[in-house]
């Protein structure tokens, strides 16, 4: 698997080139190869800080990162609650 460092490289350059239709698929693979939240957060603030990114743009980008976030607490909440029980 890809380190999530690529990933947010990969996001970030999508960011950059003003590409929404990309974000979702990234931020997944980001979050799926160990990226934090806030390191998603921290990589849009970065982007907007070097480039013009639209406000449509960011706010894809926003979206796809707080709505992924959502969604591996979930799953990892579901993978708790049906781990074997010891003792």
């Amino acid at each position: 698997m890809t380190g999530w460092i690529e990933h947010l490289i990969a996001f970030s350059a999508t960011l950059a080139a003003r590409q929404p239709h990309r974000l979702e698929r990234l931020v997944k693979c980001a979050y799926e190869a160990g990226a934090s939240r806030e390191e998603l957060l921290s990589t849009v603030d970065s982007a907007k800080e070097q480039a013009d990114i639209p406000a449509l743009v960011l706010a894809r980008a926003y979206a796809s990162i707080h709505t992924w976030s959502w969604m591996e607490s979930r799953r990892r909440w579901h993978q708790r609650e049906l781990a074997p029980q010891v003792g």
